[in-house]
């Protein structure tokens, strides 16, 4: 049977495309699925579209910051579609900090990082857990491929960086798979070890 994943999609300044994204995400074909979205900050109508579309509502839930991330807001439950969580935060300067304070919400045992403005294929993540469903001892993350559409290069990262005990050679190898495709990649491997500090070289969001 096919384990839980928690796509975090963190998005800053997404008011025109984030009510498509988000049934994207929820609209994929996986058996156990939760949606975390982190508004990182935005400054434009990103929250508020999103309230209006999945009718959210603001819930005590239980948060404990693992890993380090800028103030968390608030946590919001669809009452559309109870898979999906929106983390309200302030905006950390970098989507390594938005990727942190969606790990701390995270539930399931596998994480999947995909940018708010990406298209998945309903199939994508039964997909690519199909290396980690035959081998789940040696394979810690997996990734698939980019298609360009419409002249734009819509990378899906993931938080390679965040995983220790391994050879530089297989960092390389994970690195690159999550930046020329979908990655997904245990959460236990990386909670207890993410960097504290924003990815090395990504001071700023990508575009």
């Amino acid at each position: 049977m096919a384990p839980p994943i928690a796509i975090i999609a963190p998005a800053h300044n997404e008011e025109s495309s984030i009510r498509v994204a988000v049934r994207n995400l929820l609209e994929l074909d996986y058996p156990e699925l939760e949606i975390i979205v982190v508004n990182d900050g935005s400054e434009d109508r990103t929250l508020e579209e999103m309230r209006e579309e999945f009718r959210l509502r603001l819930v005590r839930a239980v948060y404990i910051p693992q890993v380090k991330s800028a103030p968390v807001r608030g946590l919001y439950r669809s009452d559309v579609d109870a898979r999906l969580l929106v983390v309200d935060k302030e905006a950390g300067g970098s989507k390594a900090d938005a990727v942190n304070a969606g790990l701390n919400a995270a539930n399931s045992p596998y994480v999947c990082v995909v940018d708010a403005d990406s298209v998945l294929e309903r199939d994508a993540l039964l997909r690519i857990m199909v290396p980690i469903l035959e081998d789940p001892k040696r394979v810690v993350a997996v990734g698939g491929i980019i298609r360009e559409r419409l002249a734009s290069f819509a990378p899906i990262w993931c938080v390679p960086w965040a995983v220790t005990g391994l050879t530089p050679s297989v960092k390389t190898l994970i690195w690159w798979l999550a930046c020329t495709g979908i990655c997904s990649i245990k959460v236990s491997t990386i909670k207890s070890a993410l960097c504290p500090i924003p990815c090395a070289g990504r001071k700023s969001r990508p575009t």
